[in-house]
């Protein structure tokens, strides 16, 4: 959406230290079509706890544009839909986003694609806003959720401002990371492992 954005590296940065932390540990991974072909190959993601999911599963979006109203309580982005369908019968502890910043007229949002199996409409990205979010953490049952500002990022402003939203509309650990600060993830992985361990986090560089 809107620029390019490097999934495969993003994700290779940050899921093999999540796997590796001291906890059992499953990370289930949810990506555009392009990526989950490549992912397909990695070999990261051949091990146990890494659960990748198919896009092809997913309903197209509609042709939305980025002024997509963010109603509380409602889910309706075909990314958070597929989501919520493929982990209907278990629960999400955290949830984690990797993606594109955006904020207009002070609104912040992630800014994604159509859908995860098509992305027509190149120049135009559909956003999902701090309501939405809050409403989808909900229906998964995830009491944490987590940001991470990729190379890349189209507004690294918008993600952090949606970090703070995030927070004013839902109660719970939140989490925002800068993957320039972090090559190897493990400032995020530690970060994640002290909020399980109910200690108080170290402070760095990459993490709020």
């Amino acid at each position: 959406a809107k620029t390019g954005l490097d999934g495969m590296s993003a994700l290779e940065q940050i899921v093999p230290s999540l796997v590796r932390a001291p906890r059992d540990v499953y990370v289930h991974i949810f990506t555009d079509a392009d990526v989950h072909e490549r992912l397909l190959t990695a070999r990261w993601v051949s091990d146990d706890r890494v659960v990748l999911h198919d896009p092809a599963r997913a309903l197209v979006g509609q042709a939305d544009d980025e002024s997509l109203p963010d109603t509380a309580g409602t889910v309706g982005s075909p990314w958070l839909l597929w989501i919520v369908n493929e982990m209907r019968e278990m629960t999400a502890e955290v949830v984690h986003f990797v993606s594109h910043g955006y904020v207009r007229n002070g609104q912040s949002a992630l800014a994604f694609a159509e859908s995860p199996s098509a992305n027509v409409e190149e120049r135009w990205a559909r956003c999902i806003g701090p309501n939405q979010i809050a409403a989808f953490l909900t229906q998964l049952g995830a009491w944490a959720v987590g940001f991470t500002s990729p190379v890349g990022n189209a507004s690294p402003m918008g993600l952090r401002q949606l970090f703070d939203d995030v927070a004013r509309v839902r109660a719970g650990p939140i989490v925002h990371h800068d993957a320039r600060e972090d090559e190897r993830g493990e400032q995020l992985a530690d970060a994640y492992t002290t909020l399980f361990e109910c200690r108080e986090p170290s402070v760095s560089a990459a993490v709020s």
